[in-house]
């Protein structure tokens, strides 16, 4: 629309982040099923290639960002022309009808201010590392992580709604799962069932089961959905609370060491999902709050938004590094 390398740039940098994703989507999509079949090994690998992926988001907001697009030309030419129209009554009528005829094909638009982080691709990683968005209620790499906000559903009789008020990233998670692409909603709800069909929802939750068995003789415990803390708004479009069949848990020495490598992967994961969303929470800081902006992505506060995302998952990256610690001590001799 302007012709300006900022326009380019501003693009570009996400298409760039998508592009690099494609190397590990398809291994983090893979993840339910390393799950059941406890293939911490995998897992681990899987982990740590995510964590590298977001590493390289981290350094395309911070070294190539600032290259490619001026804070100025973004905020004073382009950005105006994102801002969109959903604070007016009527939105925008696109008449369809080959006549012209008014009502008979009308399609009503309601787009929702300037945006470039409006992704599939970080509730996916939500979902999979059991963080939660909630005010006062932070991930925990040690305790029961539900299905994330993304894929859970916006019905006013959710126990979770009744409560207490969704917070802002819960919100926006919800919104957007509505007018996302259909594609990338069914991928969403699939995944998030998958994970619930696994019985631990998460990384976080395999995770907090416990150590691999010391011998075969000893069985786990089948949970029930009301030991482990499910909700309705936790199982998402399934029509049951049905559980998959899960491989046999590993034991000895060599599962104990795959679970450590796991816990290890899954505690970097979280730290460097953490610092991405540090840099991008400076990002737009310095793109838009030095410049009076109150409004960021689909017309959120993206003051409130993103502050909240960076604390949950910095209280998931805390709690993961604490238990991955007190994973690989070894006991004390007697």
């Amino acid at each position: 629309m302007t012709g300006l390398a900022t326009e380019r740039g501003f693009h570009a940098i996400p298409t760039a982040m998508h592009a690099s994703a494609s190397t590990w989507l398809r291994a983090l999509l893979d993840v339910p099923t390393l799950l059941l079949h406890h293939d911490d090994a995998h897992l681990a690998a899987v982990l740590t290639q995510v964590a590298t992926g977001i590493d390289a988001f981290t350094a395309l907001l911070t070294k190539d960002l600032p290259k490619v697009v001026d804070p100025s030309e973004f905020y004073e030419v382009y950005r105006p022309l994102l801002n969109g129209f959903h604070e007016h009554p009527l939105g925008v009528i696109l008449r369809l009808d080959l006549l012209n005829r008014a009502k008979v094909h009308d399609f009503k638009m309601e787009a929702k201010g300037p945006s470039a982080g409006q992704s599939t691709l970080f509730s996916l990683l939500d979902l999979a590392l059991g963080l939660k968005h909630a005010p006062h209620a932070n991930a925990s790499a040690t305790g029961d992580t539900s299905t994330s906000s993304a894929a859970e559903t916006s019905s006013p009789s959710s126990s979770r709604d009744k409560a207490s008020p969704p917070s802002p990233m819960a919100s926006f998670q919800r919104e957007m799962l509505a007018y996302m692409p259909s594609e990338h909603r069914a991928l969403a709800l699939d995944f998030a069932e998958a994970l619930h069909a696994t019985g631990y929802r998460s990384v976080a939750g395999y995770l907090d089961e416990g150590p691999p068995l010391q011998s075969a003789a000893a069985t786990p415990k089948t949970q029930s959905s009301s030991e482990n803390g499910s909700s309705g708004a936790d199982s998402v479009r399934s029509p049951s609370a049905t559980r998959l069949r899960r491989a046999p848990r590993p034991f000895g020495p060599w599962a104990s060491a795959r679970r450590t490598a796991a816990r290890t992967a899954y505690s970097r994961c979280c730290a460097s999902l953490a610092s991405m969303r540090r840099a991008h929470l400076s990002v737009v800081s310095t793109y838009l709050a030095t410049r009076g902006a109150n409004k960021g992505t689909g017309a959120t506060s993206y003051g409130k938004l993103l502050s909240e995302a960076l604390a949950n998952t910095s209280a998931a990256a805390t709690d993961a590094k604490s238990a991955d610690t007190k994973g690989s001590q070894k006991p004390k001799r007697e």
